[in-house]
């Protein structure tokens, strides 16, 4: 079970069941984001984690941020 790739619902059942309010910076979004979002960036999420997976790496740039809002 270890080396297979992550299933969708694997990923999506690992989202819900954490914390939504927390961040680990003001500005950035928490898990209530990708909860009430996960249709749209669900795609990206496996792809991602999957990369992680076939790699050993997360992709470029991840482990700094994923997304940062500009007013």
């Amino acid at each position: 079970m270890l080396t297979k790739v992550f299933l969708e619902e694997e990923i999506r059942d690992a989202i819900w069941e954490c914390d939504g309010d927390k961040t680990p910076r003001p500005n950035e979004f928490n898990f209530n984001f990708l909860k009430k979002c996960w249709e749209v960036v669900k795609v990206d999420i496996v792809r991602a984690t999957n990369e992680f997976h076939n790699n050993g790496r997360f992709p470029r740039g991840s482990n700094a941020s994923f997304v940062t809002l500009i007013p």
